[in-house]
């Protein structure tokens, strides 16, 4: 059996997984590289996209949690400076810092702590912001935390 059958397999309610496969942790693919990248060059939606690619094949709810969490956070940022929408954007990474606080500050070889520190400054600075306001480009995008490896 293929890992790519495994999805199949788990939506059939099945949770045993042949000896054979062994579970490369999200951190370790390249579609996570990638993602990583994207969100700290500030490309918010393509850095969604790579990390989505993981999280709907995912079989490891741990995992597929942690990058929702990362999934919600950077499509937070997209929501701010794309479609200018500050209320929705300080939802949504609320909602991705929920899920990112159940993990330790060092996560499968995330600096998480740093990024989710960097995450909740950027909520009370977009607080103040009105949606489509001419101030959103005043936000400071310094402000937005990358994400490292620990």
């Amino acid at each position: 059996m293929k890992v790519s059958d495994l999805a199949g397999v788990a939506k059939r309610g099945i949770q045993s997984f042949p000896m054979d496969v062994e579970a490369v942790p999200p951190t370790q693919r390249a579609q996570f590289a990638l993602a990583e990248r994207l969100h700290n060059e500030g490309e918010y939606y393509e850095a969604h996209e790579a990390w989505e690619s993981i999280w709907t094949d995912e079989l490891n709810d741990e995992w597929r949690l942690f990058v929702q969490g990362l999934i919600q956070v950077t499509s937070a940022f997209h929501k701010l400076f794309v479609q200018r929408e500050p209320g929705g954007a300080s939802r949504l990474l609320l909602r991705g810092l929920e899920k990112l606080d159940k993990y330790p500050p060092d996560y499968l070889g995330v600096a998480l702590g740093p990024f989710r520190e960097g995450a909740r400054a950027c909520v009370g600075a977009m607080s103040g912001l009105a949606p489509k306001s001419p101030d959103i480009d005043k936000f400071d995008r310094e402000l937005v935390p990358r994400l490292r490896r620990a």
